[in-house]
């Protein structure tokens, strides 16, 4: 069974390139490196501006350079369409109601969800 991804790869990503924690803060303008020690020890998470620079320096996409963060995301928003879809199959079909529900199934789709309405 594979392991479940990390929060981040950040450590990773920032020894493989030879940078200490103090020097990824100075690139990315974000405080000192305890706060990359925080970030890479999962104690902390970066607000958005400090992730996307993390991700920008090691040319890593968002997604992948937070993985962890990204599926456990991804697997609450599955868990809200689904339940929201279950909610307007029982509202009235106007056509926004029904634009909704085409782009919840579309996103359901997407995501390799092969059942997005409810059983």
């Amino acid at each position: 069974m594979p392991e479940p991804p990390l929060n981040n790869y950040l450590r990773r990503k920032r020894k493989e390139n030879g940078f200490s924690q103090e020097e990824v803060a100075y690139l990315i303008a974000s405080g000192d490196g305890a706060k990359i020690s925080r970030y890479e020890n999962f104690k902390q998470q970066p607000n958005l501006e400090t992730g996307l620079g993390l991700a920008f320096l090691f040319r890593t996409p968002t997604r992948l350079m937070f993985m962890g963060v990204s599926a456990k995301v991804e697997r609450r928003i599955i868990k809200r369409t689904k339940a929201m879809l279950r909610k307007l199959e029982k509202t009235e079909q106007d056509r926004a109601t029904m634009h909704k529900m085409q782009f919840l199934r579309s996103l359901c789709s997407q995501l390799g969800q092969l059942r997005c309405q409810s059983g």
